[in-house]
């Protein structure tokens, strides 16, 4: 029991550790991350023009014969040799 608990410790002392780090050098640019997307002219403006030629496509559904699957010939099973 107090091995699992000194594991369980040992373990998010690492993590935590390892989250502060990231934190501090990451941290400042994750915050700015979303003000320079905003502030970035290719993200601002972005245009969509659809354009679409011809006549729409029309489905057309083929009717195939529907066959069932004939059972499998029945055999008689072999008997051993007496």
């Amino acid at each position: 029991m107090i091995a699992l608990l000194v594991l369980a410790t040992t373990v998010l002392a690492l993590s935590s550790g390892a989250i502060a780090a990231t934190w501090r050098r990451y941290g400042q640019a994750a915050r700015g991350a979303r003000r320079e997307w905003l502030e970035c002219p290719q993200t601002r403006e972005v245009r969509f023009q659809i354009i679409e030629y011809g006549a729409k496509p029309v489905a057309q559904v083929i009717a195939l014969p529907v066959r069932p699957k004939a059972p499998a010939p029945y055999r008689q099973p072999l008997r051993a040799a007496a």
